[in-house]
């Protein structure tokens, strides 16, 4: 019996189907790279580009914490070139494997590099299929990328983890940092009412000692990375870094704190009682009034009493009625220091702008051209209603008692 046609078809096609992975790559052939290092070489063009890679036999080990194996647990390959992309082929001559940036968690951009710009930088990230949009990005603070890579951490074998552990952790629990991706600084690079803000590391303590693995192997490392202050950008431009009530009345304005901690005043005693701050909502609105913005923010925050140095009775109304209007007061200064600073960069790092298009679109086209010159004249108004919400496990303080 002779096969039909249509059978025989679907056979041939199958052989082809079937054949196999074609692209297939061994992993003994690959360097995973944790971590991508940029930096601008002085006097020219070029970059100095770096990356943290992985070595498997150390990681693989099952050895825990800082030291005991034989090699460290990543290296730091670098090399020079005028694009991301050429610097990824060149480096194949320093590099034993093909490098794989599938699993790239966080990318460091040079101060140097961040104040010349970082317009350039980004558009090899959208294109390659390996590279993840999803990237934490951070700023390397008075140093360079490569060697904030370079230093070995305590507790997290891979440094990359390191620092993405800090920053999640940082922005969650005392928000003054944010955990923006490369998506997010492309977003804010690409809109005309919104400027980007990244997040700063430093190394504390002695670089040079932080690069040897016996910077793990001691009870107080000689250097750390701190995740430290916000890069607050201007076309593109790094212009000033934020730190303090500043960088978190940023978190606040942009509606991304999730916890922090408030010091408010006792009486004569300063900073005596400390409030968790548990959650916290931003309305922004914008409107142009006689050719200028009137800036309007709404703040809405709840928290709990958690410690204090002052002999405070919750019980009484007029005294946590007292603290609610201290914190409103604190944060609304605070919010409009933060405000106040980008307007002497002429720099609208909240979107005050993509605001004024959501609400009125003829306005924001006749105004986006100058935006930024128009934001810094802007008229700020801040409301803030703070709530304290509970006491923990007492309302009466001891101290009442002695």
């Amino acid at each position: 019996m002779k096969p039909k046609p249509i059978l025989l078809s679907w056979l041939l096609l199958s052989i082809v189907v079937l054949s196999g992975c074609w692209n297939s790559k061994e992993l003994s052939h690959l360097a995973i790279v944790s971590a991508i290092g940029m930096d601008k070489l002085p006097g020219g063009s070029e970059y100095r580009i770096s990356f943290q890679v992985i070595n498997p036999s150390e990681i693989s080990s099952g050895i825990q914490g800082g030291g005991g194996g034989r090699t460290t647990a990543v290296t730091v390959f670098a090399d020079n070139g005028s694009t991301l992309f050429e610097v990824i082929r060149k480096i194949t001559r320093k590099v034993p494997r093909e490098l794989l940036f599938s699993h790239v968690k966080v990318l460091v951009i040079g101060e140097a590099l961040a104040r010349d710009g970082i317009n350039d930088l980004f558009d090899t990230f959208e294109r390659l299929h390996q590279t993840r949009l999803t990237t934490k990005v951070v700023i390397a603070r008075n140093t360079s990328a490569e060697e904030i890579l370079g230093v070995i951490t305590p507790m997290e074998k891979i440094p990359a983890d390191a620092i993405e552990g800090k920053l999640e952790f940082s922005s969650n629990l005392w928000s003054e940092n944010l955990e923006y991706t490369i998506d997010d600084i492309i977003r804010a690079l690409v809109s005309k009412g919104r400027e980007p803000v990244i997040s700063g590391v430093i190394v504390q303590g002695e670089i040079e000692r932080g690069r040897k693995k016996s910077n793990v192997e001691m009870s107080r490392p000689d250097a750390l990375i701190m995740v430290r202050g916000l890069a607050m950008f201007k076309d593109g431009k790094m212009v000033q870094w934020l730190d303090g009530d500043k960088a978190r009345g940023v978190i606040k304005l942009l509606g991304k704190i999730k916890s922090s901690v408030e010091e408010l005043d006792c009486g004569s005693k300063k900073d005596a009682v400390t409030v968790e701050l548990t959650k916290s909502k931003t309305r922004i609105k914008t409107s142009m009034h006689n050719g200028k913005p009137l800036l309007e923010i709404s703040i809405i925050e709840e928290g709990g009493l958690v410690d204090t140095k002052c002999a405070l009775d919750l019980a009484r109304m007029d005294e946590l009625a007292m603290l609610e209007q201290r914190w409103s007061k604190r944060s609304a200064e605070v919010v409009t220091a933060s405000i106040e600073a980008a307007q002497k960069q002429k720099s609208d790092i909240f979107g005050f702008g993509e605001a004024l298009n959501r609400t009125n679109k003829l306005e924001w086209k006749r105004v986006q051209n100058d935006w930024n010159t128009l934001f810094a004249k802007g008229e700020i108004r801040v409301v803030v209603d703070s709530y304290i919400r509970n006491s923990g496990m007492r309302i009466k303080s001891f101290l009442q008692q002695s």
